[in-house]
């Protein structure tokens, strides 16, 4: 049962942890200097740890009331989920509709790209999904509040020159 399930995960770990050391995962070297070639099929072996947790869940009932718990929360955080996307899409629509004309070249580190800008709705999903989970988020809303705007425009002639491209309100 468990216990030869426990020796085998153990076993394995151990065999894993030994292959690591002389692939030089765990020394000062660089990555892949070590004698022992990298295998794909240990990384599988390692999510079996996991396994061994499970077994805890039978045996303590607090854990147990815990993850019964979360199992009957799981459709009230579906539509939790859902008005999450209900708002990234809002803002989507509206960071496209106020900042399509931002240039995208102000950004020395890169926070203002194709991939970083709300041109297309599209990208401004991925920037609102990069920016709720706290990454680059200061860096955009900056170069999105420029009042020169001649720097914060891409397209700076006609009736281009203003529109579009944020100001020192509407980074905000």
């Amino acid at each position: 049962g468990w216990n030869d399930f426990d020796f085998i995960v153990a076993f394995l770990s151990t065999i894993i942890i030994g292959l690591d050391i002389a692939n030089g995962e765990y020394s000062c070297l660089k990555s892949g200097q070590g004698g022992v070639p990298e295998i794909p099929a240990l990384q599988i072996l390692r999510a079996f740890r996991i396994a061994r947790v499970f077994r805890l869940i039978r045996r303590a009932k607090g854990l147990r009331i815990m993850i019964q718990t979360l199992i009957i929360s799981l459709p009230a955080l579906w539509n939790i989920g859902v008005l999450i996307a209900l708002f990234i899409i809002i803002f989507a629509v509206l960071g496209t509709t106020a900042f399509y004309n931002t240039n995208l070249d102000q950004g020395i580190y890169g926070r203002m790209d194709e991939q970083g800008s709300y041109v297309t709705f599209d990208t401004a999903l991925w920037v609102l999904f990069r920016q709720t989970t706290g990454e680059s988020w200061n860096g955009i809303m900056y170069w999105t509040s420029r009042s020169d705007l001649y720097l914060g425009c891409d397209k700076r002639y006609g009736d281009y020159l203003g529109d579009g491209c944020g100001g020192p309100v509407s980074g905000v």
